[in-house]
């Protein structure tokens, strides 16, 4: 009588330990599923990575100086050989491409060889554009260099300008895509928490350009033309359509008329379709 008793008492205390082992593995499983990820957390999620394009091949040239450490940002960005331009794009190896602007630029993907971060290839060709489009050149180039580093601009790297055919410039890479991109094709959509930063990003950035000596005007401020970063952050991009500021209330209507229309379209300002300050 006394074993069969011990037996059930065991038996008992089994079956209450099994039964509390398995309301824990529940509960925990319940909590598991109800509590935010980490991608659900932040207002920053990158974007999902089925729809996410595969990174094409990255081509490496030393940027930096040797004696420059990794982290350190050189004063002045580096001119560059045209040779150089050629072997940081892998030839102009198609597979690299990720971009390509209305007048036929290309950007290629390519990394740092010193410090081994990516970088983006703006390749501009004369070809089909002439002066014209050699003078856009010089000026974003020109542009670039006198705005310096900001936190809210794509940085000029190096670039490359004696070439009779082309030129080169080399920023950073924004692998967060284009606002553009994010606001009509990516899923889940930007949540206003980070269309609020990215608002705030850019005013930071045109308070830069419109602080200048000479205040420059981007010319074409659109969703395309704001690159975001991969914790969130936004970046102005593309001055190919600035200027220095030449506007004022005493210019004349008729000049304003005259002006060669910049901007893109959805974006301009639709009263003042001749240029605005960007005029020439």
């Amino acid at each position: 009588m006394d074993v069969a008793m011990a037996l059930a008492t065991l038996f008992f205390v089994l079956l209450l330990l099994s039964s509390a082992a398995i309301s824990l593995l529940l509960l925990r499983l319940c909590l598991a599923a109800i509590r935010p990820s980490a991608t659900t957390r932040t207002p920053y999620a990158a974007v999902d990575p089925e729809t996410a394009r595969a990174s094409p091949p990255q081509h490496e040239l030393a940027l930096l100086p040797p004696t420059k450490a990794p982290k350190e940002t050189p004063a002045e960005p580096r001119r560059l050989a045209w040779r150089e331009v050629e072997e940081l794009t892998g030839g102009f190896d198609e597979a690299a491409v990720v971009a390509r602007g209305g007048s036929g630029n290309a950007v290629y993907l390519a990394r740092q060889r010193v410090g081994g971060s990516a970088a983006a290839v703006k390749v501009h060709r004369w070809c089909g554009g002439g002066e014209r489009r050699l003078a856009a050149f010089r000026r974003e180039l020109d542009l670039l260099r006198r705005v310096g580093r900001h936190p809210r601009l794509v940085a000029l790297l190096a670039y490359s300008d004696d070439h009779e055919e082309g030129g080169a410039l080399v920023l950073e890479y924004m692998s967060g895509g284009t606002l553009a991109d994010r606001l009509h094709g990516a899923t889940p959509p930007l949540t206003w928490c980070h269309r609020m930063r990215v608002v705030n990003n850019i005013a930071l950035a045109l308070e830069h350009l419109h602080g200048t000596a000479t205040a420059i005007v981007h010319g074409d401020l659109s969703a395309s033309n704001v690159l975001l970063d991969d914790v969130g952050g936004a970046r102005l991009c593309d001055l190919g359509s600035a200027c220095e500021a030449t506007f004022s209330a005493a210019v004349a209507p008729a000049r304003r008329g005259a002006a060669a229309a910049v901007g893109s379209p959805g974006y301009a300002d639709p009263f003042n379709q001749g240029g605005g300050a960007c005029g020439q």
